[in-house]
């Protein structure tokens, strides 16, 4: 996968925003109008829906999530059929957002039973296995109109065809994760709260986990987090040596971002942070941008972005004068209680491209990115960390030796429909063991 497709996909620019127990004011434009009437099974069970509460309703469509409906089908109970539950709100009680449970008996939809929610929207929905058997359970995050922090994440056990589903848990949360710590199939609910103390952020986190003894969710754990954050993007999770971890990448100001890491052993599901008593992780994850954390490179290992400074990496304008330093973007793993790179690449500035730096010659090169002939050129690197002799460009166009410029050779390292692009080595390039081959290898296209 090229690194802009990764970078397209990280660039989280929201989080779950809503998880919840039941009442709210609509906003203004529901009453504005009604969505078109639906066909096929939604139409079903829209039919079913008006029958069972009337047909004065607005329907309400989860705001972020997988699911982007209405009406959200999944086997319910296991029997291999699908249940559907539908969110709806009165247009005459506008204050309530209800969820509607809908099952099917020898093909023919109907009613099972009507939940009240928690806020005015409806977040996400989502289904865990929280007690392991298989079948899941519902998860519904709601939210209130206009209000960043009254957020409710509600947990309905298994569905019964007499009883419906009853709520086993209704937490107030910032954003949420659902992960199976442990690996013994049964999924713990983790979320990150942020509330307003005296005008002051308190953040923390809490584990739950499903107890067969009592058959109820319960919380586990609770950990401070982070009170720098202002909101979270995402949390993504990885398992190393018998410990989970999070990773909670937090808006910190309107420009940076940082990562903090939370480690959650398996024997013991004990939130606990690497560094508990400073911000040092925050602190070295901090960085401009929305660049989030992920698997770049499908390993099972979460990494965390970053930027550096290249050493004498310059961005020339179009009239060859120095308009910037040329920083490279660097993804760590949290090896041993440290950070460890384990890759670094230069992204061009129009965003075109991108070169990766092999770890061997860090240090030993540095590159310019030359905007007005569209080309980044690489350079030795002097023990005083100044830029010294080429050693090839990287240039969009086919590379035709010039009989002038017999020193310089070349050829080309991607070509699609669209574009070609290619690399010119130095005779002193050549000279070094520059390859072709190699920079083929590092050249990543958008």
């Amino acid at each position: 996968m090229s690194v802009k497709r990764v970078l397209a996909i990280l660039l989280c620019i929201g989080m779950l925003p809503a998880m919840s127990a039941c009442s709210f004011r609509i906003q203004s434009v529901d009453s504005l109008m009604r969505a078109p009437k639906l066909t096929g099974v939604n139409q079903l069970t829209e039919q079913t829906l008006e029958k069972s509460v009337g047909g004065d309703i607005i329907l309400k469509i989860p705001l972020t999530g997988r699911y982007a409906s209405a009406f959200v089908y999944n086997d319910l109970d296991g029997d291999g059929n699908e249940e559907c539950v539908a969110f709806y709100a009165s247009k005459t009680d506008s204050d309530a957002v209800h969820m509607n449970l809908l099952a099917q008996d020898n093909g023919q939809w109907y009613s099972v039973c009507d939940a009240v929610g928690s806020g005015s929207d409806v977040g996400a929905v989502a289904f865990a296995d929280v007690d392991g058997d298989g079948v899941s359970e519902i998860i519904v995050t709601w939210s209130i109109a206009e209000s960043k922090e009254s957020r409710f994440l509600t947990l309905y056990g298994k569905y019964n065809k007499n009883d419906g589903v009853v709520a086993l848990m209704n937490e107030k949360f910032t954003a949420t994760h659902t992960l199976d710590v442990n690996r013994d199939g049964k999924d713990e609910i983790f979320i990150a709260s942020l509330e307003t103390v005296n005008n002051a952020y308190v953040a923390y986190g809490k584990l739950f986990a499903y107890n067969d003894g009592t058959g109820a969710i319960e919380l586990v754990s609770v950990a401070n987090l982070d009170p720098a954050v202002t909101s979270y993007l995402q949390i993504v999770d990885d398992t190393d040596g018998g410990i989970c971890r999070l990773y909670i990448d937090g808006v910190v100001s309107q420009t940076h971002i940082s990562t903090q890491i939370v480690e959650i052993p398996a024997d013991s599901m004990i939130l606990r942070l690497p560094l508990p008593e400073d911000r040092e992780f925050s602190n070295l994850t901090l960085r401009t941008g929305r660049l989030c954390c992920a698997d770049i490179d499908n390993d099972g290992r979460i990494e965390v972005p970053g930027y550096e400074e290249l050493s004498a990496g310059e961005v020339l304008d179009r009239d060859n004068g120095v308009a910037e330093g040329l920083r490279m973007t660097v993804w760590k793993q949290y090896r041993g209680g440290m950070l460890t790179a384990v890759r670094r690449y230069i992204e061009s500035p129009d965003g075109d491209y991108s070169f990766t730096l092999p770890a061997d010659v860090i240090g030993t090169v540095t590159a310019v990115y030359d905007v007005k002939n569209g080309r980044l050129r690489f350079y030795t690197l002097s023990p005083d960390h100044q830029k010294n002799h080429m050693l090839f460009y990287i240039e969009k166009g086919v590379f035709v030796a010039d009989e002038e410029e017999t020193a310089l050779t070349g050829g080309i390292i991607y070509r699609d429909e669209s574009s070609i692009y290619s690399a010119v080595l130095t005779a002193l390039g050549s000279a070094a063991g520059v390859e072709l081959d190699r920079i083929r290898a590092c050249f990543d296209k958008a």
